[in-house]
């Protein structure tokens, strides 16, 4: 076999069994962990796949007649999550629901992607080492719950491996390789909002060292190149996200039909329940309908039984979204200290904020009779927080075993690295600060730090081989 296919092979090899090392709460419990926006998805995903089916029947000549179910905008209650992974899970559930066949699939991309890592870093390491590191991947990082997981969380730490490929990834290396690395990242970054902040933040770093590089090594054209690929994702991820919005509301958005996260954030913080209660008798804002003396929580706020998701209207929702970044404005300007107390208060818990508590598998998908589905309770053994404990031994391990690596990091592991920190700041900021601070946001992302801990160990474990390798043979 020619030593590109045997490479390739090898990756391949390596993806299956990573594939296998990270289904084990799959196998334990029988079917994906769910959150309650899993069931959000996959309805809205099924309305959305029935409106396209219907588009197309009538695009080919058929009746023109559109099934109730598909002339409704994919939304709920006039918010919108994202369209193109709301139609991913639609087309991957099957009949009944479920979601296993999105979860396998996301874990397909995962295991890819960690394929392409070690096949670059460490191309020859041996099979004990890598078995070694699959089990440390298995038990002390929060990949495998994140990888059983009906969301699009794990996408986000998956976007920040592959913007760090591609900016690190050598002229020579293949171009299918780094087109499925777009692929992936441009549907990582139409997954879920933040992820189009993320992915702004790491391109934008990424940029910013290639731009260091060229001015350093005088290679002009290959620098080009390279921040070509870096910010493809980036870019096409944004016209995904675009399409699905002026294909499914009508709308020119990089966020349509949003939810006013940082407006309710800011409420359950206090400085703008305070301007709100202060200005609700002066000017008429739709927001003071739902304000109350009483401190108010993010959540309830937005989806409790009195809150914006139950009880405003479509024409009051966008409304608020219109109001939110004109009262954060007038807050910013009557409170800015407080503001940016709270928002630094609020990022700095998010930065070191990582558990399961919001990864269940005591739920499973239960089909209504008007071909809407809802969650319902299952039987399960919790073991969220013994293994809450092992993520942080995880985390503590790689930060230790990075602190001795750091002065033998060649360029390419260094750029990685760097990336991967600036992705790990950036997600604690975009979601402790623009949205909430919860376990879920920083796990989605913190086994990063992990993965490529054991990355650059198998890279050395193969170089300490070679060298005795090469000194047995000269003996």
């Amino acid at each position: 076999m020619a030593p590109a296919g045997a490479a390739r092979a090898r990756q391949l090899a390596v993806g299956a069994a990573l594939l296998l090392a990270l289904a084990w709460p799959l196998l334990l419990y029988g079917r994906p962990a769910y959150f309650f926006d899993s069931v959000a998805y996959l309805n809205s995903g099924t309305r959305g796949v029935a409106m396209l089916l219907a588009r197309l029947q009538g695009w080919l000549g058929g009746d023109g007649g559109v099934a109730a179910a598909a002339t409704a905008a994919p939304g709920e209650g006039g918010s919108l999550r994202s369209l193109p992974y709301s139609l991913f899970i639609g087309l991957m559930a099957s009949a009944g629901g479920q979601m296993l066949g999105a979860v396998l699939a996301q874990m397909a991309m995962l295991a890819s992607v960690l394929g392409i890592l070690l096949g670059r870093l460490a191309p020859g390491a041996r099979a004990r080492p890598l078995l070694l590191a699959g089990v440390v991947v298995a038990l002390f990082t929060s990949l495998p719950w994140f990888a059983v997981f009906a969301m699009p969380d794990m996408l986000a730490g998956m976007l920040i491996l592959v913007i760090g490929l591609l900016a690190v990834l050598p002229a020579g290396a293949g171009r299918y390789e780094r087109l499925w690395l777009v692929a992936l990242g441009s549907f990582a970054v139409a997954a879920h909002a933040s992820h189009l902040l993320l992915g702004g933040v790491m391109v934008a770093a990424a940029l910013a060292g290639l731009a260091w590089q060229g001015k350093k090594r005088g290679e002009e054209k290959r620098r080009v190149q390279r921040a070509a690929w870096v910010a493809a994702p980036l870019l096409a991820g944004a016209a995904l996200t675009l399409a699905g919005a002026v294909t499914g509301v009508g709308e020119v958005s990089l966020a349509p039909r949003r939810l006013p996260f940082a407006l309710t954030r800011a409420i359950e913080d206090g400085p703008a329940q305070r301007w709100l209660l202060a200005n609700c008798g002066r000017e008429p804002m739709v927001i003071c309908k739902f304000v109350t003396k009483a401190p108010q929580r993010q959540a309830d706020l937005l989806f409790g039984p009195e809150g914006l998701l139950r009880n405003a209207t479509p024409a009051e929702l966008d409304a608020i979204r219109a109001e939110e970044p004109v009262i954060l404005r007038q807050v910013a300007l009557a409170e800015p200290g407080a503001l940016f107390t709270t928002a630094a208060s609020n990022f700095a818990q998010q930065m070191l904020r990582f558990g399961l508590e919001e990864v269940r598998f005591d739920q499973r998908i239960i089909a209504g009779s008007d071909v809407r589905f809802a969650l319902g309770p299952a039987p399960a053994i919790d073991l969220r927080r013994p293994f809450g404990w092992m993520i942080w031994l995880g985390v503590a391990g790689a930060a230790l075993g990075l602190a001795r690596l750091r002065s033998s990091l060649n360029a390419t592991e260094r750029g990685l690295l760097g990336l991967a920190l600036v992705g790990l700041v950036a997600n604690a900021g975009i979601t402790g600060v623009l949205s909430a601070v919860a376990d879920r946001y920083q796990s989605r992302v913190v086994w990063v730090l992990p993965v490529l801990a054991l990355a650059f160990w198998l890279a050395r474990s193969r170089r300490v081989d070679s060298d005795t390798a090469t000194k047995v043979t000269l003996a």
